[in-house]
């Protein structure tokens, strides 16, 4: 996972196209995709530079740009270019702190590159032991990975920390009260491009990849020793106990076996709590840091309410 971390933000994009709105930057296309998408709505998209696939949006509101991004995704999925629509659009922004342009459906993030921005909790006992959700067999990506207990892709419309409490509800049965944060939020950010291969694919939709661009919004919050959380809605199977030592080395040892970015957001909070960065190189401290930025949001939008103090870690 550690290895992983040194490619992001660092990979190479000249081979992609940019994707742009009203000359905003929100994603990258790969060549192939950005050519059919240009020749199937000419209309709508066009090619404004080398390698720039820019949308002509200068006279549609954003639900009228949603509409004809929804009538072309119904289109082309029906002739196998883009997978089929999911029942989700996420906002389309080229900053959390901007209004949206539009929204798309959420399977086209990754072969639009659009930004994803999603919620998470890192849930941990007062003993220390951290919460980890073994995802399910059904789920869409990441299928039986390790995975942060509670977490999804922030819908649109909706404030990360109101959604992250509705996500701990109904993936933990965790009362959305019994939720505070030792501190606002962290922001993890990087973008990588990812190839695949026929016997390999990078995503279960395209075997050539695409770009994995997040911006994941993510909160530590302890739990009292006695809770039990439980899965609910069927995307974890269920939820164990780990310490921060078999953690670390889980994430070290076995980096394929946890969904990315959870295991990026583990390593990042380990690597900068004074208990544990012991285990981790200064370069890897450096390397970890570098994927974090700060809330971008106003100080009067944000909805978390941190514990004054946390619970101190048992002995």
């Amino acid at each position: 996972m550690l290895e992983l971390v040194k490619q992001l933000n660092n990979a190479s994009f000249d081979d992609l196209w940019r994707f742009e709105i009203n000359g905003k930057h929100v994603g990258y296309v790969r060549p192939e995709l950005a050519e059919k998408l240009a020749a199937s709505a000419p209309e709508l998209l066009g090619q404004t530079a080398s390698r720039r696939l820019s949308v002509i949006a200068e006279n549609l509101t954003p639900d009228q740009l949603t509409a004809r991004f929804v009538t072309l995704h119904e289109k082309l999925a029906a002739e196998g270019v883009l997978p089929k629509p999911a029942g989700e659009l996420t906002d389309v922004r080229a900053s959390i702190a901007d209004e949206p342009l539009c929204q798309i459906n959420r399977n086209l993030i990754f072969p639009l590159g659009l930004i994803s921005r999603g919620v998470h909790v890192i849930l941990q006992f007062e003993n220390g032991d951290f919460v980890v959700a073994k995802r399910s067999d059904k789920v869409f990506t990441f299928r039986g990975c390790n995975d942060i207990s509670v977490g999804g892709l922030l819908p649109s419309g909706k404030d990360p920390w109101t959604h992250v409490k509705t996500e701990a509800a109904e993936e933990a049965s965790l009362a959305p009260e019994d939720l505070k944060p030792s501190g606002p939020a962290m922001v993890l950010a990087y973008a990588r491009n990812v190839q695949g291969t026929a016997e390999k694919p990078a995503f279960p939709f395209e075997t050539n990849g695409g770009t994995n661009w997040d911006e994941v919004f993510y909160w530590t919050v302890t739990i009292p020793d006695d809770v039990v959380p439980a899965p609910r809605d069927g995307e974890v199977k269920s939820f164990h106990r780990m310490s921060p030592e078999d953690l670390i080395k889980s994430l070290r040892e076995e980096p394929d076996s946890w969904k990315t970015n959870s295991g990026v957001m583990l390593l990042e909070c380990l690597a900068q709590d004074p208990r544990y960065s012991k285990h981790f190189t200064d370069d890897e401290k450096a390397g970890l840091k570098a994927l974090l930025i700060a809330d971008p949001r106003p100080m009067a939008v944000r909805g978390e309410t941190p514990a004054k103090k946390p619970p101190a870690p048992k002995p």
